[in-house]
């Protein structure tokens, strides 16, 4: 409900709740990523937000909301810091205040995160992980025949590797 402006229509559908499921799961994601850089344990409370008074990396959310609560646009300017923004690439303490700021900017919208389930919960042994993040050298550098080679002996060991521009998920097999 909170994709559409209060001024206009609501068209809900079952596609809508599917892709707002999904939305949310990104930037659960994403927080996660920011948790486990900054080594901050989620939540924060009401107050704690509050006591931040910033949204940061998320100012042009927070200004349309200031214009008219431009909810929908608010979500917009969300996932585009979501979309740019390269957690590995960022300090502890960088993630540290962008987390506090998607914090201060989710709790104004009224947004809470979901619990990240399935694939995100899931333990990948040492060996697994060690054999991945070698295939994924072997793709940087573009060895292809030794990328293959490594994807085959994951595969054989029940995981699937899921990769992205910036890095890989190890998931097991279904």
């Amino acid at each position: 409900m909170v994709s559409g402006h209060y001024r206009g229509p609501l068209n809900f559908t079952l596609h809508s709740l599917d892709a707002a499921r999904a939305a949310l799961a990104k930037i659960a994601k994403f927080e996660k990523q920011l948790c486990e850089k900054s080594d901050v344990i989620r939540p924060l409370s009401h107050d704690e937000l509050v006591k931040t008074g910033s949204a940061g990396a998320f100012d042009t959310a927070w200004k349309a909301l200031l214009d008219d609560l431009n909810v929908p646009e608010a979500l917009g300017c969300v996932f585009s810091v979501v979309n740019k923004t390269k957690v590995s690439e960022l300090s502890a303490a960088d993630a540290k205040f962008t987390l506090l700021n998607l914090y201060f900017i989710l709790d104004a919208i009224g947004i809470v995160l979901p619990e990240l389930k399935g694939e995100e919960s899931i333990a990948v042994p040492a060996e697994i992980q060690r054999l991945a993040e070698q295939r994924w050298a072997a793709k940087q550098s573009k060895d292809w025949a030794t990328a293959d080679e490594l994807r085959k002996k994951l595969e054989a060991a029940g995981w699937i590797i899921k990769d992205s521009k910036e890095g890989f998920a190890v998931v097991p097999k279904s």
